[in-house]
């Protein structure tokens, strides 16, 4: 269950260790329309390989590392075809 902020299983997973497990968040919606899609995906064909995401924010890194590379391109297909993310504040 995701609901009401609770943490979730943690062998789930917790790739930005927020107590929040990865099947919750929608780490993949780089454009916040609640969805995972073909648009998420050219942003990250966009941001493929930027090392410089702690000067200046990378929408496509997904697990919060400060580069995009291969380990958010694998959260993106994970999460690809999503429809229950929540927008943004």
């Amino acid at each position: 269950d995701c609901g009401g902020g609770e943490a979730c299983q943690r062998d789930q997973g917790d790739c930005n260790y927020n107590g929040i497990g990865d099947a919750c968040e929608c780490y993949a919606d780089t454009n916040c329309d609640t969805m995972v899609n073909l648009t998420d995906l050219v942003k990250m064909k966009q941001d493929y390989f930027r090392t410089d995401c702690a000067t200046t924010p990378c929408d496509a890194d997904c697990n919060g590392d400060n580069q995009v590379n291969l380990t958010d391109l694998v959260i993106m297909k994970a999460q690809y075809f999503r429809s229950d993310c929540p927008a943004c504040p």
